[in-house]
Order: C-alpha cells, then sequence, then structure tokens
C-alpha cells in the first residue's frame, strides 16, 4: 500500500501555474482593498479636509473690555454696534433704513436739561434797522398848454407853433388852468412861457390863492418868452390859472415848477 501511494504523480504542470496565478490573484485583491479602506495618516503640520471646514461659532470677544467714562449731565451713552448687525456688504449712495425698524426715530436731544428752547421764528433776531422806503425827491415838472389834462374856458384853443415846446401854444384867453403833480412841497420857481406881440398884461393864480398881475412883452406870436415868480407849492396837485379879465393877455406855451 505505501508504496503505490508513493508512485502517485504530484500538482506539476499546467495545474501548477494555475494554482500560483490564483494565489497572486488573490494576493493583490487583498492589497487594493488594503489600499482602499486605509487611510493614510496626514503630515505633520497639515489638517485634514474635515478640519478645514469653517467653525460657525462666534468669535472670541477681545481680551481688554471697552474703557467706561462716568456720564456727565451733559454727555449721553453711545451704543456700542453689535457684530449681528453690522452688514457685510457696503451699499453705495444714501443709507438703506434698518430692516429692524419701521418708523423714523427722533435723534437724540443734546440740550442741557434747564435749557429752554425757542421756536425757529422766536429765535431769528430781527433787523436793528427797519427798512424804509427812499425818501422823496424833487424834481422840476413841466406841462404844456396844450396838454389834455388841462382847462380851456371862454373861447381858448390850441394853435400850431413850430418855434414853441411842444409844437402849439394856447391863444384867445379867456382862463387856462395847467395842472403839475409835485412830489416835495416847498417854495418853488414858477416859469410860465408864453409869446406876445407888444405889451400885454397876465394874472397869475397858484392854488386859488390871491392872483398876481405881470406885465409882459413880446416881438412875435411864434417868438417864446418866459416869466418867473416864487411861490409857495404844497405836494401833491398844483392848478396854476393864466388869466386877464380887462384886455387880451398873451398866448401861453407852457408851465413850469422848479
Amino acid at each position: 500500500m505505501s508504496a503505490a501511494s508513493d508512485d502517485q504523480p504530484g500538482p506539476t504542470g499546467p495545474g501548477l501555474w494555475r494554482l500560483i496565478g490564483a494565489a497572486a490573484l488573490a494576493c493583490l485583491g487583498v492589497i487594493v482593498l488594503w489600499s482602499t479602506f486605509r487611510q493614510p495618516e496626514p503630515p505633520e503640520g497639515s489638517t485634514r479636509a474635515l478640519d478645514q471646514t469653517p467653525s460657525l461659532a462666534p468669535a472670541d470677544p477681545p481680551s481688554d473690555p471697552p474703557t467706561l467714562f462716568p456720564l456727565g449731565a451733559e454727555d449721553e451713552p453711545v451704543p456700542s454696534p453689535s457684530p449681528e448687525s453690522t452688514p457685510s456688504v457696503t451699499v453705495s449712495g444714501p443709507a438703506a433704513p434698518s430692516p429692524s425698524r419701521t418708523r423714523a426715530e427722533p435723534a437724540p436731544s443734546t440740550t442741557t436739561p434747564g435749557t429752554s428752547i425757542l421756536p425757529t421764528s422766536a429765535a431769528v433776531t430781527p433787523s436793528s434797522t427797519p427798512s424804509r422806503s427812499p425818501a422823496a425827491q424833487f424834481r422840476p415838472v413841466t406841462v404844456q398848454a396844450e396838454a389834455p389834462g388841462n382847462l380851456r374856458s371862454g373861447g381858448a384853443e390850441v394853435a400850431y407853433c413850430d418855434s414853441c415846446d411842444g409844437g402849439a401854444r394856447v391863444r384867445y384867453l379867456g382862463q387856462l388852468t395847467v395842472y403839475l403833480d409835485v412830489a416835495v412841497a416847498g417854495s418853488r420857481t414858477v416859469t410860465v412861457g408864453y409869446t406876445a406881440d407888444g405889451t400885454r398884461d397876465l394874472k397869475v393864480v397858484v392854488n386859488g390863492g390871491p392872483p398876481q398881475t405881470f406885465t409882459v412883452t413880446g416881438s412875435s406870436w411864434v417868438t417864446p418868452r418866459s416869466l418867473q415868480f416864487t411861490a409857495s407849492i404844497p405836494a401833491g396837485r398844483t392848478a396854476v390859472t393864466l388869466y386877464h379879465d380887462s384886455s387880451p393877455p398873451p398866448d401861453i406855451d407852457k408851465v413850469t415848477v422848479s
């Protein structure tokens, strides 16, 4: 029996190579699996990907607390901004309203206690010098005898006169009243422009006062001349009446108060 078993052939030839190949494949599989499930140790100074996740915990408070000062009567506490309420995005242009407020809040008052506050209208200091309208100034006033605002009576009429002031004169008096507006009262010079051919008499009344009689002369009805006298003239409307009741007076060109 023992001799027969010693003569049996062993695993040689192709069967041996298959056995060796199977063993090699098994070893390779074991190495691949070990490499897959084994996590290599990170080198010194490096951190794992899991450790690089940013921490959501709030930052540590500063080691040194802010210095607090005692508040006086005129001081007010200034609130320190909270890290959670500080926006992380800078907005250009006008400041956006805070989302936590639904209405505008009045600014804190900085008025010292015991100080009265006047309204805006009362706080304005009025001008020390009241405004005054400029004083009226006297200026000479001239009115033509033929002006439509004057009063003619007793046959007086307007006649053309190329050499007269205004191009006309009033002739054939009965009576002529000339109206002038004077800004400032005072003692003024009244000048009467006339024309006459020879000697004539003329009476003048200022604002219903007593008449004054003047004797004038001239060389032609188209050559203007003038007479002057002084009278007290009030401010406002002044009436100068020219006439003569006994003989023909001269023709009248204009009346000036200066």
